[in-house]
């Protein structure tokens, strides 16, 4: 856990950084969600662009309910995720592998199928920032940052198709009233879970 948080100091700085050259360097994106169809969000929402992932995403939890069969499509995603509002400190951007997530392969990374079952989970909790990082853990200790292991992201999928099913049967209120979430039928959730956390330092859902 404190080798986590050092992680999490560390990137920090380097995130700081990298915003503030971003800012000076790039134009801001301009997403027209009104005119914007349920697709064209999906594919955003997997930019490489951060802006446009973000807004896409932030989109998308406003949809709510209707967002879940579209982000259910993402599975075996494994694009990097660049959406900067899935989690209580700096979200999927915050990559905690010290050289910048640039594979999926060791689990260092939020890859978008990892992204948008945070999404999924999120819009259940109605909630953006319900866990700190979109980074799954379970009972198994995680050695260098390889939280988002193949197993673990196939294990979840599993879980979410299962709570998927009884969405399609029940709807979401019916699920929220039971306290079925996403993740119920298995020991993962992701880093720092809290349903009662609001984000603080960021306005991403505004």
């Amino acid at each position: 856990m404190n080798i986590l948080r050092k992680g999490i100091l560390v990137k920090l700085l380097i995130l700081v950084t990298a915003l503030t050259v971003f800012g000076q360097t790039e134009k801001p994106v301009k997403l027209d969600v009104k005119n914007t169809s349920d697709e064209d969000l999906i594919l955003k929402f997997g930019s490489s662009n951060c802006q446009e992932s973000t807004k896409a995403t932030i989109e998308l939890f406003r949809k709510g309910e209707k967002s879940i069969p579209l982000l259910m499509k993402l599975k075996n995603n494994k694009s990097i995720s660049t959406a900067s509002c899935l989690g209580g400190y700096f979200g999927a951007d915050f990559i905690i592998d010290g050289v910048g997530g640039e594979s999926s392969e060791d689990g260092s990374a939020v890859t978008v199928d990892v992204a948008a079952l945070y999404l999924i989970s999120a819009i259940y909790y109605d909630n953006l920032a319900f866990a700190n990082l979109p980074y799954l853990i379970g009972s198994e200790p995680v050695t260098d940052f390889q939280y988002n292991t193949p197993e673990r992201v196939e294990e979840a999928w599993k879980a979410t198709e299962k709570w998927y099913k009884k969405l399609e049967k029940d709807g979401l209120p019916k699920l929220r009233e039971d306290k079925e979430f996403p993740l119920k039928s298995t020991d993962l959730k992701f880093y720092g879970t809290n349903p009662q956390r609001k984000r603080d330092s960021l306005s991403c859902e505004q």
